[in-house]
C-alpha cells in the first residue's frame, strides 16, 4: 500500500507540474503552434479522472516480473497518457474525442494486462548474425556519409533543421534508406551488446557510425540515443524505471526554474513541448481531418501527398512533416473501428517482443522499450516496423545470449 501511494503522488507531482508548465511557458511562447489555454471545468475534472483511473489500470504492471510489456506499458503512461490529460486539461477537447481515447487506452491497458506472452522458438546465441547486421549497418552509414555528406561529424543540435533540408535533396536508393533509418535505431542497442561483450573495436566503430548518421539527415534522436544508451549501460539496472519517473519529475522541475529565473523556455520547447505535448495535438489533427474526409485505410497518400504532409499543412504549412502514431494511426486509417482494432495488434507485437526479451539483458530490454515507445508515439506502426526498424531490432535480439548469475526483481522494487 505504500508503494502505490507514493507512486498514485508521483503521477500527481508529475501532472501538476505539467500543467504549470503548459499554462507558465508553453502556451504563451506557442499559442501560434495552436497550443493554446482554453479551459473547461467539467473536462478538467475529467483529466484528473481519468489519470487517476489509469494509475490504478497501470500500477499492477509495476508489480510483475521486470519484463519489455511492462517498461514500455509505464513508458507509455508517462511519456504519451498523462500529457494528454494535462493537454486536455488546459486545452479543452470535443467529448467524442476524449471518450474515444479513453476507451482507446483502456484497451491496451487491460489487453496487455490479461494475456499473456506468446511462446517463441529460442535460436540460441549467434554472434555470427549480429556482426553480419552490425557490418552492414556500418557499411551502409559510411557509404552514405561520404557519398551525400562528405563524412560530415555534427554537433549540434540547434540547426538540424538546415541538415534535414539538405538531406531531402539527397536521392538515396530506397533500401539504402531502409538500412540507415533502421540503423539509426538499432545500433545504440547492439553498442551495449558490445560494451558488454568488451569488444571495444566494434564499440569504436559503432559510435563513430552513430556520429556519422546523425551528419547525413540531422536526426536528434540518432544522437541523443547514443548517450541514452552509454548511461543504460553505466546506471545500475535495479533502478531504470524508477530513475526515469524522476528524472521527467527533475526534468519539470527544472524547466519552470530555468523560466522562473533566467526567463529561458529551451528546455519547455525542445523537450516539454516536442516530445510530451506535440504528440497529444496532432491527435486533434488527424482526429479532425477523419471526421471531415473520412479514414484512409491505410493508403496514406492523399493528392500526392504523405498523409503527415497534409496534417502538416493544417497544423503549419506545407513543407510541415506531422508524423504521429498511437491513436492518430488507429483514427486516420480505420476511424472508430481502429480504436477498438489497433489496441489488440499492439497487444500481438508487444507480447511477442516480450517472450523474444525475456530473460536479456536490462539495459537491453530498457532501450528497446524506449525505442518502440518513442517510435509507436511517433509515427505510424507499419512505418515503426519497416522503415524504424522495430522488426530488425526485435529479430537480432533474438540472437543475443541469456543474462546469466542474474536474479530476477520487481519493477514495483524500483519505485
Amino acid at each position: 500500500m505504500k508503494r502505490k501511494l507514493i507512486f498514485v503522488l508521483m503521477i500527481t507531482i508529475y501532472r501538476v507540474l505539467l500543467d504549470s508548465l503548459y499554462i507558465t511557458t508553453i502556451s504563451p511562447f506557442f499559442s501560434y503552434d495552436s497550443l493554446i489555454i482554453n479551459r473547461n471545468d467539467s473536462v478538467y475534472i475529467a483529466s484528473w479522472g481519468i489519470l487517476w483511473a489509469f494509475t490504478w489500470l497501470v500500477y499492477p504492471f509495476l508489480k510483475k516480473d521486470a519484463n519489455f510489456t511492462s517498461f514500455v506499458v509505464v513508458m507509455l503512461f508517462l511519456l504519451k497518457v498523462i500529457p494528454f490529460t494535462s493537454f486536455i486539461a488546459c486545452n479543452a477537447q470535443p467529448w467524442d474525442f476524449i471518450l474515444l481515447q479513453t476507451i482507446y487506452w483502456f484497451l491496451i491497458f487491460v489487453l496487455l494486462r490479461l494475456v499473456p506472452p506468446f511462446r517463441i522458438p529460442n535460436f540460441g546465441r549467434n554472434t555470427l548474425f549480429i556482426n553480419v547486421v552490425t557490418f552492414i549497418f556500418i557499411i551502409v552509414i559510411v557509404f552514405l556519409s561520404g557519398y551525400y555528406a562528405h563524412f560530415r561529424l555534427h554537433f549540434s543540435l540547434m540547426d538540424v533543421y538546415d541538415l534535414r533540408t539538405e538531406a531531402r535533396g539527397y536521392d538515396i536508393p530506397v533500401i539504402l534508406g531502409y538500412i540507415h533509418s533502421a540503423a539509426a535505431k538499432v545500433l545504440p542497442l547492439l553498442l551495449i551488446f558490445y560494451i558488454g561483450q568488451k569488444k571495444k573495436v566494434i564499440v569504436l566503430f559503432i559510435i563513430t557510425a552513430i556520429l556519422l548518421s546523425f551528419g547525413v539527415n540531422g536526426m536528434k534522436s540518432t544522437f541523443l540515443n547514443l548517450f541514452f544508451c552509454l548511461g543504460l549501460y553505466y546506471l545500475p539496472s535495479k533502478c531504470l524505471l524508477s530513475k526515469l519517473s524522476i528524472g521527467l519529475l527533475s526534468l519539470c522541475i527544472i524547466a519552470l526554474c530555468e523560466f522562473s529565473f533566467i526567463g529561458s523556455y529551451f528546455i519547455s520547447d525542445i523537450l516539454i513541448r516536442r516530445i510530451l505535448y506535440i504528440p497529444s495535438l496532432l491527435d486533434t489533427y488527424y482526429y479532425n481531418y477523419t471526421l471531415e474526409h473520412g479514414p484512409l485505410y491505410f493508403n496514406a497518400i492523399v493528392n500526392k501527398m504523405d498523409i503527415a504532409y497534409v496534417i502538416g499543412s493544417f497544423w503549419r504549412t506545407s513543407r510541415t512533416c506531422a508524423n504521429n502514431g498511437l491513436f492518430s494511426d488507429a483514427y486516420v486509417n480505420l476511424g472508430v473501428w481502429g480504436v477498438f482494432i489497433y489496441p489488440f495488434i499492439y497487444t500481438i507485437f508487444l507480447k511477442y517482443a516480450e517472450s523474444i526479451f525475456r530473460g536479456k539483458d536490462y539495459g537491453i530490454t530498457f532501450y528497446a522499450a524506449f525505442i518502440v515507445t518513442y517510435n509507436m508515439i511517433s509515427s505510424f506502426f507499419t512505418v515503426c516496423l519497416l522503415t524504424h526498424g522495430m522488426f530488425i531490432l526485435c529479430f537480432v535480439v533474438m540472437f543475443m545470449p541469456n543474462m546469466t548469475n542474474t536474479s530476477q526483481y520487481k519493477i514495483g522494487s524500483r519505485l
